[in-house]
C-alpha cells in the first residue's frame, strides 16, 4: 500500500456534468468549511490532443488514455471562463494538511490494523504531521468506469478498467477496502461523467471497517449545495 489513496465523491446521477459556477461554489464553500488544502495552488486540466496507451493493471488488456495539458490558474473564480463550453477537463487544488477541519482521521498503512483492532485507543495512531493534500473535480463528456475492486473483484462480474468509457447496465461500484482487502459494493458508484477526488499523501489511509461513506455531513451538504444534485462515495488507491 504504497500508492496514494483517493476518497471519491461521485454523482449519483450518472450523466450529470456541473459548470464551472458551481465548481467554485463547491471549491468556496470548503475553504469556507477550512476543509481546503493549505498553501494551495490551482491548475486545470484539459485535453491535449496526444492519447497515452498502456496495459490494465486489472485486466492486463491494451487501454488508452488521453493525454492533458495544464495551466496554472490565478484564483478559483478563473474557473468559471476557463471551462466554459468544455465537457472534459480536470480542476486540481494542490496543498498540505491537515486542514483545520479534516475530512476523517488519517492513518499509516502499518497502523492500520492496530487501530482497527483497539477502537478506544485507535486515535492515538492517527498521522497528525503534515501531509500532500489534492482535491480534484473530474468532469468527463460521458460517464467513465470508477470501479477499483483490485484483487477481490466479484466472481462472473464484468468490471471495466478505471476510468475509461463506460456503458455497462449495471451500475454498482465495486471497491477493495485498503484495511482488510474485503469488497464494499456502493449502488450507483460504477460509473460517472463527474466525481471529486480528495487525494492524501502515499501511505496514509482512512479507517474503513463496513463502508465507505466517511466525508462529514458539513461536506455533503457543501456538494449538494453547489451541485444540486445527490453523491455517493467510493475510494482508489
Amino acid at each position: 500500500m504504497g500508492d496514494p489513496y483517493w476518497h471519491m465523491l461521485i454523482s449519483e446521477d450518472d450523466d450529470f456534468a456541473p459548470d464551472g459556477q458551481q465548481v467554485v461554489a463547491f471549491l468556496h464553500g470548503l475553504d469556507e468549511l477550512c476543509s481546503a488544502p493549505q498553501q494551495a495552488t490551482l491548475r486545470l486540466g484539459t485535453l491535449s490532443g496526444e492519447v497515452w496507451t498502456g496495459l490494465s493493471p486489472q485486466t492486463r488488456k491494451e487501454i488508452s488514455f488521453p493525454r492533458r495539458k495544464f495551466s496554472q490558474l490565478e484564483s478559483i473564480a478563473d474557473i468559471t471562463d476557463q471551462v466554459s463550453g468544455v465537457e472534459d477537463f480536470i480542476v486540481l487544488w494542490s496543498g498540505s494538511g491537515p486542514p483545520k477541519n479534516p475530512l476523517f482521521p488519517l492513518f499509516v498503512a502499518t497502523d492500520l490494523e492496530k487501530a482497527l483492532v483497539d477502537e478506544k485507543a485507535g486515535a492515538q495512531y492517527e498521522f497528525k504531521q503534515p501531509y500532500a493534500y489534492q482535491i480534484t473535480c473530474c468532469v468527463r463528456p460521458r460517464p467513465v468506469a470508477l470501479s477499483d475492486p483490485h484483487e477481490v473483484a466479484p466472481v462472473n462480474v464484468e468490471i471495466p478498467p478505471f476510468n475509461v468509457p463506460c456503458e455497462a447496465a449495471n451500475r454498482t461500484g465495486y471497491f477493495c477496502n485498503p484495511c482488510a482487502d474485503t469488497l464494499v459494493e456502493v449502488p450507483n458508484a460504477g460509473r460517472a461523467r463527474f466525481w471529486v477526488e480528495f487525494e492524501f499523501g502515499n501511505w496514509l489511509f482512512p479507517l474503513i471497517r463496513k463502508n465507505l461513506d466517511l466525508l462529514p455531513a458539513p461536506v455533503l451538504e457543501c456538494a449538494h449545495k453547489a451541485f444540486a444534485t445527490r453523491f455517493v462515495q467510493g475510494c482508489h488507491w
